[in-house]
């Protein structure tokens, strides 16, 4: 459940050890309270230590990263989204302010599922995966320019999976907060390049 750290607790409960704390911007994900600057993907200085992270050999193997996806929402059809095939970044003259978030940081997710890959580390993303409901797609992260050449290679796989149609929500979370999502898994699937 990307935003609530229940892999790190998780692989807390398996037994493992050397676990690090989740990078989640508030607090309170569901409610979106408790601002952590420092855990703003946004911010450069937090995007050099990620990667300083990533590089180090002794930091974390295995890293779970779900991006904003909001912006690249089905919801985006009705929600006046700029994000079109030819266009998967959007509209510059037009763009919500939303899709500039969601672009810088898909762009930084990338980047950083790159560096971990050349470094021999386990990148997993999890985000919006096309709509089962046949004319409600909407442009995706994976259709952008930053994740595009990363779909084709050799040693990246796809796994798409239904998220929260399982009752798979936080605790904390109402009935009404998670609704079946399609959510593609995209990870390092071992082989040389």
């Amino acid at each position: 459940m990307a935003g609530t750290a229940q892999m790190t607790e998780t692989a807390s409960a398996l037994g493992y050890f050397r676990l690090y704390s989740p990078v989640e911007l508030y607090e309170d994900p569901i409610k979106q309270t408790g601002r952590r600057d420092d855990h703003d993907v946004t911010l450069q200085a937090v995007q050099e230590r990620l990667m300083a992270m990533a590089y180090d050999k002794a930091g974390p193997t295995v890293w779970m990263m779900a991006p904003l996806c909001q912006s690249f929402s089905n919801w985006m059809k009705l929600n006046r989204g700029t994000r079109t095939v030819e266009r998967p970044e959007g509209d510059p003259e037009t763009m919500l302010a939303q899709e500039k978030i969601g672009n810088q940081v898909a762009k930084f997710i990338a980047q950083l599922f790159m560096a971990l890959l050349t470094v021999g580390k386990m990148p997993i993303v999890e985000n919006s995966g096309k709509s089962s409901h046949k004319g409600f797609d909407y442009v995706k992260i994976w259709d952008t320019k930053w994740w595009k050449s990363i779909l084709l290679r050799d040693d990246v796989m796809i796994v798409d999976v239904k998220m929260c149609g399982y009752s798979k929500r936080p605790a904390a979370a109402a009935e009404i907060d998670f609704c079946v999502k399609q959510t593609w898994w995209v990870t390092h699937n071992g082989r040389a390049r």
